[in-house]
């Protein structure tokens, strides 16, 4: 499909120099608009989006500065490009002008081959911008659309999950005691499965919410030394014979942070460290204030991580190959939580020596 003819407003109020830049470009596939002054170039503008303009600085009442600057403070206009005239010898003008935004310079006496030149790579570099801006828009627009068929597939799959999980459950309080040894462990396997599938669904969401920023954290003031060790605490029975230690900086460490976000971000850390420690080895746990927070740090003694995976460990769906198992969304949770208090999360890991995943946090989110 051939482009339409490129749009070029040539402003200038001498009709002179008008004539002599079309006469430049006369041999080109394009469409020569004038305008007389600064005002006439702003209406024209208005009417029609020009994909280039030639601009003369010195024009009465309205210049060619003040044109530059209507431009750039208006977004419909502002990517314009726009290249100047001016002489050869105005320093402070060309300096002034790109202040404002300017694309290019011609100097007079204007010159026939440099014009032509000039306006064709602002009329390359205008398509080039709006091509880009449609194929952002097309992938925002994907992305959106994948989003919401993501969440309409999450809520019509939670009604009867739902349904699920709880007539598993009346089967295992009516039929339990009726069942064999391997039929009740095949239910409970099954009934830890929609468990399972239940609580994936839920992060997702929140996910989500915290992705499109419409989580909001419900901020108080806490002393974190006495809550990390609760929530450690409520951890030990998954630790089976992991041993866990827990060490800070000082006794009182006040802080002001959402206390059930953080404490979920600790316990997927504490989760994730079970999960890869072998039985006999520690897990640690250091709480420690810093110059403007705090940090959380959970230290596992488990494969570790390849360097090359650690970047992408905190998106959505990503596992290490090392640490198989889960749904990879427990790690992306800890990452827009920490970003939604105004901190961040952060690993450290060899392959063989373990990985130590920080959270750091201000004392006050931003």
């Amino acid at each position: 499909m051939n482009e339409r003819p490129a749009d070029i407003l040539v402003v200038d109020d001498d009709p002179f120099n008008r004539e002599l830049v079309a006469a430049s470009l006369a041999d080109r596939p394009y469409i020569i608009r004038f305008a007389g002054d600064g005002r006439e170039a702003l209406a024209a503008v208005q009417r029609q989006r020009p994909d280039a303009i030639v601009l003369d600085l010195m024009m009465p009442e309205v210049d060619g500065f003040q044109v530059l600057a209507r431009l750039r403070e208006d977004e419909r206009w502002s990517t314009i490009p726009v290249i100047v005239v001016t002489s050869i010898s105005a320093r402070r003008e060309h300096l002034h002008a790109i202040e404002l935004g300017a694309f290019d310079f011609l100097t007079k006496p204007i010159d026939a081959e440099a014009t032509a030149l000039r306006v064709h790579n602002a009329v390359a570099f205008r398509r080039a911008h709006v091509a880009l801006q449609r194929s952002f828009e097309a992938q925002r627009r994907l992305q959106q659309q994948r989003a919401d068929l993501s969440h309409m597939l999450v809520h019509d799959i939670r009604s009867p999950l739902t349904a699920l999980v709880g007539f598993l459950h009346l089967l295992e309080l009516d039929a339990g005691p009726k069942l064999a040894q391997h039929e009740r462990a095949h239910l409970e396997i099954a009934r830890a499965s929609a468990n399972s599938i239940t609580a994936m669904l839920d992060e997702f969401l929140e996910i989500q919410r915290l992705e499109d920023g419409a989580l909001r954290l419900a901020l108080v003031d806490c002393e974190l030394v006495e809550f990390v060790r609760a929530t450690v605490e409520s951890m030990r029975p998954l630790a089976g014979a992991r041993r866990v230690s827990v060490s800070t900086s000082c006794d009182v460490i006040s802080a002001r942070c959402d206390l059930a976000i953080v404490g979920r971000v600790i316990t997927n850390l504490l989760g994730n460290a079970f999960k890869y420690t072998p039985e006999d080895a520690v897990v640690g746990v250091a709480l420690a204030e810093t110059d403007d927070g705090f940090t959380v740090a959970v230290e596992d003694d488990g494969p570790g991580i390849p360097l090359d995976q650690q970047a992408r460990i905190f998106e959505k769906f990503r596992r290490a190959s090392d640490r198989s198992g889960g749904h990879g969304l427990g790690l992306a949770y800890c990452r827009l939580a920490a970003e939604a208090h105004g901190g961040r999360i952060t690993v450290m890991s060899s392959p063989g020596r373990g990985s130590r995943f920080e959270l750091a946090l201000p004392k006050t989110p931003g």
